[in-house]
């Protein structure tokens, strides 16, 4: 009984002392099976940068990578098609297809590769309106379906290879700098 009375008494003093200091009372080793805290901070900080680059490091798009010589595929890839129906944007520079491309992944979700999935079709209706080179874009870059072997080679590898409901990330062919969106596949 009098060890009792001591335990309470030194654990009433341990209480007392850390309500003055509002520190936070620390586990022992025995009541976290032996293991150290985890500090997690760094991983939420590793979070926030990933997010951040996924996007882009600021709203002009001048962190988004651009496809010059290899042509983008998904991921994961889609199953081969021999007719897609979509829209897109040519623009003459890089800084406008950044820019553009910038706007459009605020509205999707970026693969691993770069494609915008479920990317808003409105959205990407209005920046063609607005912004794109091709005669097409005053029909919001409408381009109809394209088959294998109907158009501009890089335009319908792309084309065929981006899943429904995504826009490609930015990519060069000779007449200039693409987004194409997908709207169906057959």
């Amino acid at each position: 009984e009098e060890s009792c009375r001591l335990l309470v008494a030194a654990a009433a003093l341990r209480g007392a002392s850390r309500a003055k200091s509002r520190e936070p009372r620390r586990k022992s080793p025995a009541e976290t099976g032996g293991r150290a805290p985890v500090d997690f901070s760094a991983f939420t900080r590793a979070r926030w940068e990933a997010e951040r680059r996924k996007v882009g490091d600021s709203a002009d798009g001048s962190a988004v990578k651009i496809w010059m010589q290899e042509l983008p595929k998904p991921f994961p890839e889609e199953k081969a098609c021999s007719q897609v129906r979509g829209r897109h944007i040519l623009v003459g520079n890089v800084e406008k297809v950044r820019r553009i491309y910038a706007e459009l992944a605020v509205t999707g979700t970026p693969d691993r590769n770069g494609f915008l999935r479920n990317a808003s079709v409105a959205k990407f209706n209005t920046l063609a309106i607005e912004r794109s080179d091709c005669p097409s874009g005053k029909k919001g870059g409408d381009l109809g379906w394209i088959s294998k072997g109907s158009s501009d080679s890089k335009l319908q590898d792309v084309a065929l290879v981006t899943p429904r409901g995504a826009c490609s990330p930015p990519f060069r062919s000779h007449g200039g700098f693409h987004l194409f969106l997908c709207e169906e596949r057959k």
